[in-house]
């Protein structure tokens, strides 16, 4: 896909993370993006996610305003430049490639 083609629409995420058990990160949805669909956070990620919960699989947390709003700065930045790394332990995924549940 040419770079003119990315769509570089701001977008906004969900209010809860996901624990996905078996890929052993937290997924919360992307919303606005035709080429996003999901953000995948790590556990050795550098935002603030100790309160969420990795306790049982399937389990959602709320990511909290502090967090929310600091993650979707990082994400417009890297739709802004094109990237689909947002920063350490964060990573874009397009619809296509997001589990199916």
């Amino acid at each position: 896909m040419a770079m003119r083609d990315l769509d570089r629409n701001p977008i906004s995420i969900g209010e809860k993370a996901l624990w996905d058990e078996r890929l052993g990160v937290f997924r919360v949805k992307v919303q606005g993006n035709r080429d996003v669909g999901s953000l995948v956070i790590l556990r050795s990620s550098d935002m603030p996610i100790a309160h969420l919960d990795a306790t049982l699989p399937h389990k959602q947390t709320k990511l909290g305003e502090f967090l929310r709003e600091r993650l979707e700065l990082a994400v417009n930045a890297a739709i802004t430049s094109g990237s689909h790394e947002v920063g350490s332990g964060l990573e874009l995924l397009a619809p296509d490639q997001m589990p199916k549940e």
